[in-house]
């Protein structure tokens, strides 16, 4: 027999909760999804150059758990995790001049993951060849960059000037602007990073009040906040509330 549960109960009894939920069309980034098809047309930092040293890297970019590496020879390349011949995971394998090679059988495929070579195959340079799925990546500014998105879409990668007229005393250095977190990944949707950094009040809150004053004596600044109404959410009685509104 199902049972069907009921909106939270007028003793706010927990037991009682609604299954949680939140706005697909927003936060999700797979392939096909509104967001996640909108994020592909754009290059994304993965990775500072010095993380990515002469041992596979793990990343995981939109979604998608990948393997970055770096041969002398060939550049950067990015892969699906698992080898093509028998799904041994790449994260073991070894790097070398021309490609990634998996611990397994020792297929050897290239940073655009053609297969190099089969060496416990028979004949295994005239049999059918194989292809690992890949992405391009690109290094500028101490970061590794990739394109997820379609390649007859591919963008060039942008050059930024104030990065490139350096003066003779300065120098640029990738890291992470959150102390304690270099280089900065975090576990959670692209959404809830941005939305943390826009929130002012939690800066006042938490940075001041329950954790003594972090950063700078500018923690301990109240925000200067207003409410108004907005042509889509004023009236509204969507998930954000009926009086959502604008932080100014």
């Amino acid at each position: 027999m199902a049972i069907k549960r009921l909106a939270a109960s007028r003793d706010g009894s927990a037991y009682d909760l609604p299954e949680p939920s939140y706005d697909t069309e927003l936060v999700e980034v797979g392939r096909g999804t509104p967001c996640g098809e909108m994020l592909r047309r754009y290059w994304h930092p993965i990775a500072t150059a010095e993380e990515v040293t002469d041992l596979p890297l793990s990343v995981r970019v939109l979604g998608e758990d990948l393997i970055l590496f770096r041969t002398p020879q060939a550049g950067y390349g990015l892969v699906y995790p698992r080898c093509a011949h028998r799904g041994t995971s790449l994260l073991y394998s070894k790097i070398e001049e021309r490609g990634i090679r998996c611990c397994y059988h020792g297929w050897l495929f290239d940073t655009r993951g053609r297969c190099l070579e089969k060496p416990c195959e028979r004949g295994g340079d005239k049999i059918a060849n194989y292809r690992k799925p890949w992405y391009p990546v690109e290094e500028r500014y101490g970061l590794v960059f990739a394109y997820l998105g379609p390649l007859e879409r591919q963008p060039v990668l942008p050059r930024y000037d104030v990065l490139e007229t350096l003066a003779e005393d300065e120098k640029l250095v990738a890291n992470s602007t959150f102390v304690g977190t270099d280089p900065a990944r975090y576990p959670c949707n692209w959404l809830q990073i941005h939305e943390n950094a826009m929130d002012s009040w939690h800066v006042f809150i938490l940075h001041s009040t329950f954790s003594n004053v972090q950063f700078h004596n500018l923690m301990t600044i109240r925000p200067d906040i207003k409410w108004e109404s907005t042509e889509n959410g004023s009236d509204s009685q969507d998930a954000r509330g009926p009086n959502h509104a604008a932080y100014s």
